[in-house]
């Protein structure tokens, strides 16, 4: 992977995005998608990709990338992110497990049926984190959100009597 250009790792990106989505389409029963079909999909991702990344270069607006920091040694840093779908009436979390190096050492995604805020999403990608965290015996875990709101939940030392308190 290492070794692919910008636009390979775009492509392979891509096209698992578009696997991803047909095979979502069919769990919420829609027929399944024809390879040609998953194909032109992924072909149009690509045009608009390279019409964003175009705009973006001749762009005099400079932007801010987040950098990602490492955790302490001998600590796993768990990158969580959750969110709803576009009806608002289901979501979805997830989690990146690294180390200290940045190596890749683990992920999950899980689909949240009914739950439709952001909040409870990102909240719940925590806990999957904390869960994975306990069953591979991992003693050191730093849980890093995007969320304002839940990072504060989480470091408050007070107990949470709040909606979502319970998963705090």
């Amino acid at each position: 992977m290492s070794e692919a250009s910008d636009d390979d790792k775009a492509a392979m990106i891509h096209g698992l995005y578009a696997l991803w989505m047909a095979r979502n389409d069919t769990r919420d029963g829609k027929r399944i998608e024809e390879a040609d079909s998953v194909a032109r999909r992924v072909a149009a991702l690509m045009d608009e990709w390279k019409r964003v990344r175009a705009r973006e270069e001749t762009s005099s607006r400079t932007t801010q990338h987040a950098i990602w920091e490492p955790p302490a040694t001998g600590w796993l840093k768990a990158n969580v992110d959750g969110a709803t779908s576009r009806s608002g009436q289901d979501g979805g979390a997830g989690v990146v497990f690294r180390d200290e190096l940045g190596a890749f050492r683990g992920a999950a995604s899980v689909f949240l049926p009914g739950i439709s805020q952001a909040e409870t999403t990102e909240l719940l990608a925590c806990r999957r984190a904390v869960q994975m965290a306990l069953q591979q015996d991992i003693p050191k875990l730093h849980v890093k959100t995007d969320c304002l709101v839940v990072a504060r939940m989480l470091n408050e030392k007070e107990r949470n009597l709040s909606t979502v308190g319970i998963i705090v």
